[in-house]
């Protein structure tokens, strides 16, 4: 596992000022694990990427210039298999909880197995899947190959899956359903477009490595076309009425692909600013789709 340090945030810095000036001990209360990437300053986070885990502080302790906080983990109260990508120490203010400082390894993270040796074995099988399908694409990938590398048979492996594409399609799926999940309400894309779309991009970014791993050569345009089924699913059980609404469904996609390809073209940019155009841009998509109703 590659963390090199905690880095105190901007919200931590200004704790900790305080607490030094009025002599208030911090109240430290969780620490959290999570899987998201981080393409900006550590200091400027205000939360985890992708929270999977929240653990309670079972104590504080000062050694010398350090200060140890100590919590109990368990693998088996994990919510998921997961890659121990980041991790945060939550302080309790008056203003509710501040994440007080953070830390990203980002490829080098540990998997994190929440169950038994069935998941082991998947863990393995996927470990091994992925540092192929970083390297070649996937149709140069054997089972032999990905055996060898997950050091398992063959039976062991068809006991999982049916073949690469059956385990490439369940890897691509999970990816899909981490991003949709991670945005609570899909009805914003009409009723506040721009804070959907930010939320958008924000949990592509989180998932980031997997998708440019999972979703490289031929499975490129795989990605936005699950992630639309998967986006219009979830609107329509909130509005059942757009299901068989001819605007509203070509809106959807409108947005969607648009937004995402304009957002793959202009990834050398600024993504701050990128994120923000996009917004606007959906957010007046939507306007106009409303004004038909």
């Amino acid at each position: 596992m590659g963390f090199i340090g905690m880095i105190l945030t901007e919200s931590g810095r200004s704790l900790m000022a305080s607490a030094i000036s009025e002599d208030n001990p911090l109240k430290i209360t969780h620490i959290q694990m999570g899987d998201g990437s981080c393409d900006g300053s550590f200091s400027k986070k205000k939360a985890l990427s992708q929270m999977v885990m929240q653990l309670p502080v079972k104590s504080v302790k000062r050694n010398g210039g350090e200060v140890v906080v100590n919590c109990d983990f368990n693998s088996k109260e994990a919510p998921k298999g997961f890659y121990f990508r980041e991790i945060g120490i939550i302080v309790i203010t008056e203003e509710g909880e501040k994440l007080y400082v953070y830390d990203n390894c980002g490829e080098d993270a540990q998997y994190i197995v929440n169950s038994t040796g069935v998941e082991k074995t998947r863990k393995s099988i996927v470990n091994a899947f992925i540092a192929l399908r970083a390297k070649k694409p996937i149709e140069k990938i054997t089972i032999k190959e990905l055996c060898q590398e997950a050091l398992i048979n063959k039976s062991t492996f068809y006991s999982h899956y049916s073949d690469i594409y059956s385990l490439s399609d369940s890897l691509e799926t999970e990816v899909v359903m981490s991003v949709i999940q991670a945005l609570n309400r899909p009805g914003l894309i009409f009723e506040n477009a721009e804070e959907f779309s930010r939320a958008l991009f924000l949990s592509y970014l989180s998932q980031d490595h997997l998708i440019r791993t999972l979703f490289s050569g031929n499975r490129s345009s795989q990605l936005i076309s699950k992630v639309e089924k998967g986006i219009k699913e979830m609107v329509f059980r909130e509005h059942p009425e757009y299901r068989d609404n001819l605007a509203k469904n070509m809106g959807l996609s409108y947005a969607i692909y648009g937004s995402y390809y304009a957002f793959q073209e202009n990834r050398d940019q600024d993504l701050e600013q990128v994120i923000a155009i996009l917004g606007k841009c959906a957010q007046y998509a939507a306007s106009l789709l409303l004004q038909d109703e």
